[in-house]
């Protein structure tokens, strides 16, 4: 899973995401001395069946709304060949609410997470591109979620 690269100057929290195999959203985030080579091995835990999880930034808003997405993990996924899985998450706000850095634990609630698609890109046509990729997901993701 990638983080963004400010959770791992936490104390503690950054020990445990590091701990965790979690990774920095930048090559910067490296410099923790955790992560190893996280990064260099990625292509044969990838070839081995791992997934990589990523949260796109401006997902998690105030209003729950989608936001825009960042092209970098589009961009990985495009090295890598890697097929995206469009994975809607409801209820995290209550939780974690965006713009703190504090769980809400003190009332009830229930997260929910929902597959939507697993879209195959054709990266070697073309007429292929990250940003017809980025709304191709967000469409349909906002589209789940009743937001088109």
């Amino acid at each position: 899973t990638i983080a963004k690269d400010r959770l791992f100057t936490k104390p503690i929290f950054g020990r445990i995401l590091a701990f965790s195999g979690f990774l920095p959203s930048s090559w910067q985030g490296r410099q923790s001395g955790l992560l190893l080579d996280s990064w260099e091995t990625m292509p044969s835990q990838l070839a081995e069946g791992a997934n990589l999880v990523v949260f796109p930034e401006g997902t998690r808003s105030r209003s729950g709304a989608v936001g825009t997405f960042q092209k970098g993990i589009f961009k990985i996924a495009r090295f890598y060949r890697a097929p995206i899985s469009v994975i809607a998450i409801r209820n995290t706000n209550k939780l974690f609410e965006p713009g703190k850095f504090v769980f809400n634990t003190c009332e009830p609630n229930t997260i929910s997470i929902e597959f939507v698609e697993e879209i195959h890109p054709k990266y070697d046509d073309p007429d292929f591109s990250i940003q017809g990729l980025i709304s191709q997901v967000r469409t349909r993701l906002m589209q789940h979620l009743g937001q088109s």
